[in-house]
């Protein structure tokens, strides 16, 4: 199911919802509904464009009111199947990260935003280049308009989101990514304790080339010249035969979330994902040497973020939380049927499901 065409009816849902009986209702339950921020760089589109539901819905703790906000997050990461495995057969999976940003207001809904990170895989061969391989993230520019319309009668509010990376990862510097600019639109609807939001975001990749291509001089690796592996361009770069980068994506999201007693507060998101790969010029046409059963065109990926999970914020500046998040594709292999979003049950010990634990301040 394309996002754009389920946007329409997700907009439905929140004209259903009872009317925000006063305004302090539906200040009240906005914090449950977090700014949206693009992520991006040379992962899968899950990576890039589908948001932790963990942080989607993070209360914020008290700061200092100054204009500027510091915060900081530390979380670890788990397949359930690495967890709970009953063979040697398992997707290894456990990984802490470190996350840092800073924001600053310029006005009571306008802000820009500062983020990076570092992520440590906790297995020995959880990264792709060493053991215990640990990585620093892409930082995030980000600006945000929190509430660019309120609707007086239903209480709907409208925020606006951009952003842009800055390729400091090691995988996106591999893959040349100039950057990503990412854009989301977010429609919110509070009464009560209990908050919905939906959001539909957008990134667009900018790289050097539209396929990995390795510089030998940079990238000190053995690359044995087979016509049927690799295509040399020049004499120290090669281009890998690893498919066409992303070029763009689309996503929307759909989350729930209810405040049970003051600073404790359940959540539950959906998103769906469809991401294009780069048009190289020799894809989108045909030959006499295209099968007549091919689907020329871009290459195309779909992709669900299926996620519930509780937070407690506690000493005014402090939470934690506890979150189970599956991603994968949203239909079966055979493409017969749609999966469970929330949870993979067919995959045993390889499945999808991740559980996180995580601790954050905001100063």
């Amino acid at each position: 199911m394309n996002s754009i065409r389920i946007f329409p009816i997700l907009c439905g849902l929140l004209l259903a919802l009872p009317v925000t009986a006063a305004a302090d209702q539906a200040d009240a339950g906005d914090t449950l509904v977090a700014q949206a921020t693009i992520t991006g760089g040379a992962g899968s589109p899950d990576e890039q464009l589908i948001a932790d539901a963990a942080d989607a819905t993070d209360e914020p703790s008290e700061t200092s009111g100054l204009p500027i906000t510091l915060n900081a997050s530390l979380s670890f990461q788990s397949t359930l199947g690495h967890l709970f495995r009953d063979s040697l057969q398992a997707r290894s999976g456990m990984s802490s990260s470190l996350g840092l940003s800073a924001s600053y207001q310029f006005a009571p809904s306008v802000s820009a935003s500062l983020s990076g990170g570092y992520l440590q895989y906790l297995t020995r061969y959880g990264g792709s280049v060493s053991r215990y391989e640990g990585r620093f993230q892409d930082i995030t520019v980000g600006a945000s308009h929190a509430s660019v319309w309120r609707e007086p009668t239903t209480g709907i509010n409208l925020a606006l989101g951009g952003s842009a990376i800055l390729p400091t990862s090691a995988a996106s510097r591999f893959t040349q990514l100039y950057t990503t600019l990412g854009a989301s639109m977010t429609l919110s609807r509070s009464f009560g304790g209990f908050s919905l939001s939906l959001q539909q975001r957008g990134s667009k990749n900018f790289h050097r080339y539209t396929s990995i291509v390795a510089d030998l001089d940079r990238y000190p690796i053995d690359a044995l010249a087979r016509a049927e592996s690799i295509e040399r361009i020049t004499e120290t770069r090669v281009a890998l035969q690893t498919g066409l980068l992303t070029s763009h994506a689309l996503a929307t999201q759909l989350t729930a979330a209810y405040r049970i007693i003051p600073g404790l507060s359940v959540s539950a998101s959906y998103a769906l994902s469809n991401s294009w790969t780069y048009d190289n010029g020799t894809i989108t046409e045909q030959d006499e040497f295209t099968s007549p059963n091919a689907r020329v065109g871009r290459g195309y990926r779909q992709g669900s973020l299926g996620s519930f999970g509780v937070r407690y914020a506690f000493l005014d500046h402090y939470s934690a939380g506890l979150n189970f998040s599956t991603a994968m594709s949203p239909r079966s292999a055979d493409n017969s049927r749609l999966r469970f979003p929330f949870w993979d049950f067919e995959s045993g010990n390889l499945q999808y499901t991740t559980v996180s634990l995580s601790l954050s301040g905001s100063y």
